[in-house]
Parts: C-alpha cells; sequence; structure tokens
C-alpha cells in the first residue's frame, strides 16, 4: 500500500481544519457512508463507498493525532499484504463499524480505526481490484474532495460545500469499473 493513498485525506483535513477529533461527527459520517456502501448494488457505488469509508477513517486518524501511514505501517504490517490473506468473513466490515460506533475510549478507537482500514483493503480485494486498482480508487475520491470548498457556517464551525468548482469522481471512477470489469471477461 502507497503512502500517498494515507497522506492525501490527512492532508486535506490539515488545509481545511484543526486537529481536533469530533466523535460525533465522525461516527456520524461513518455510519452514513457505511450504509451507502452496504446498500449498494453496483460496482461503481461499492468502490465509491469504500473509497469515502477509507477517507474519513485516515482522516480521524489524522484528527486523533495520529500518522495514519507510520501508525498503522507499525502495528499492523499484516495489513499491507496484496492480495490480501482472507481473514474476514462476510460482515466482517459491517461488525468492524458498529464495534467503532459504539466505541467510546480514543486508544480503543485509534486500533479499531486501523483494523477497518485493513478490513477495507481487504474487501476492495474481494470487488476483484488489485492493489493498483484500489489505491486508483481511493485517488479519484481525494481527487474529487480537493475541489469542495470549505466554507463557514459560524466562527466556531466549519462546512463543506460542494459549490462550482466540484468535480465529482462519477466519470473516472466509471472507467476504473469498466477495467476491473473487462479483466474479469
Amino acid at each position: 500500500m502507497h503512502a500517498r493513498i494515507f497522506e492525501r485525506p490527512a492532508n486535506w483535513n490539515a488545509q481545511r481544519y484543526e486537529r481536533v477529533y469530533h466523535d460525533g461527527l465522525f461516527k456520524d459520517m461513518l455510519y452514513e457512508e457505511f450504509e451507502e456502501y452496504d446498500e449498494a448494488k453496483t460496482l461503481y457505488d461499492k468502490l465509491d463507498g469504500l473509497a469515502d469509508i477509507f477517507f474519513i477513517t485516515v482522516g480521524a486518524l489524522w484528527k486523533l493525532g495520529e500518522d495514519p501511514y507510520i501508525y498503522l505501517h507499525k502495528s499492523y504490517p499484516e495489513a499491507f499484504n496484496y492480495p490480501a490473506t482472507p481473514k474476514y468473513n462476510n460482515g466482517e466490515l459491517k461488525r468492524i463499524v458498529n464495534v467503532i460506533l459504539d466505541l467510546d475510549q480514543l486508544d480503543q478507537l485509534k486500533i479499531a480505526l486501523s483494523y477497518l482500514i485493513e478490513a477495507l483493503w481487504e474487501e476492495f480485494s474481494n470487488l476483484g481490484c488489485e492493489e493498483e486498482e484500489a489505491i486508483l480508487a481511493i485517488e479519484i475520491i481525494c481527487d474529487s474532495n480537493d475541489t469542495k470548498e470549505l466554507i463557514a457556517l459560524d466562527k466556531h464551525d466549519k462546512g463543506i460545500l460542494k459549490a462550482n468548482r466540484f468535480k465529482p469522481p462519477t466519470k473516472r471512477l466509471q472507467l476504473l469499473v469498466e477495467s476491473i470489469q473487462d479483466e474479469e471477461i
């Protein structure tokens, strides 16, 4: 796994936010993104969902004061073997998300987030993605997120706006899906 897919979400957050973790906000976003992924019927929607979950998870680790790439690499080197060695059965991703949603201790949350990234990586593999295709899906989401604008809702709260310069990942992600499906034939 390449450092750049950890650096991009961390840098994106660093350019927009203070390094403060907001448990409720993260868990709301994780719940929403996982539900979208879980209900997805197409490979496009599955890849989009996995990459979104990866993005917000790395952002949460950064906000928790961690260097996501170094922290995960030192603590869980087995997560970086690709293709993933199957460790998780069907439903494991959902179980890990539910554990995270229930956690209230930050030290346990950091560990659970690292397991979530490992499970996401394995899920990319289960969907038929080679390593570079999984990385590309994440980079496509990062590129799209880079076009979102930061707005101040008030002096204490900031929000993200998909404004005129927002470029959705649709076209590039669809091309990736077509490439993956062509490989399967």
